[in-house]
């Protein structure tokens, strides 16, 4: 189902949004998990949005949040099936930077006892499925670090590519995207 007005997937509107993949649950991240998202960001050993050497407290969390929610996102935490926090998905389901057929997939953040198992992974494929229902999208843009190894081969694997330069001048927001996939 499409939402009319917005052109989201049913999942992204009412403010009730869940995706539920194999063994774990995306929805929106509330005050009552903060402690446990001041966890995952500490264990991801990648600090906030705006400074990435930053010791991370609770209120950093609630500030990622709110500059997710004024970009058009929707800040997430990945649920595995005892109702534990397991990571943090930040993303954009559509109007992106102002374009209608742009997607972004702001951060993930995996907890160190979920890491390497998959999660991530499974995630980021889940929500692209549920993104792909929206026929407007063309792009799905992601925040990943663009000098690190691990998330080189993370993104090569779920068909990131990375972007050039032309490309990410298109774009205009304060996340510095660097990896796009092409959703058609």
């Amino acid at each position: 189902i499409i939402d009319p007005v917005r052109k989201l997937p049913a999942a992204f509107f009412g403010g009730h949004m869940i995706l539920k993949g194999d063994g774990f649950e995306i929805r929106p991240l509330t005050a009552c998990k903060l402690d446990a998202a001041v966890q995952v960001y500490r264990q991801s050993n990648e600090g906030t949005r705006r400074d990435p050497q930053q010791r991370i407290s609770g209120q950093n969390v609630l500030e990622d949040m709110t500059l997710s929610r004024q970009d058009g996102g929707i800040f997430c935490g990945i649920y595995d099936q005892e109702d534990e926090l397991a990571g943090v998905l930040d993303f954009v389901p559509a109007n992106f930077a102002g374009r209608s057929d742009n997607a972004c997939i702001r951060s993930l953040k995996i907890a160190a006892p979920y890491r390497n198992r998959g999660l991530g992974g499974r995630a980021i494929d889940r929500l692209e499925e549920e993104l792909r229902k929206d026929i407007h999208l063309k792009y799905l843009w992601a925040c990943f670090p663009e000098n690190c190894s691990t998330w080189q081969e993370f993104a090569a694997r779920h068909g990131f590519r990375q972007a050039g330069k032309v490309e990410r001048s298109q774009i205009e927001s304060f996340v510095e995207v660097t990896w796009v996939k092409n959703l058609t």
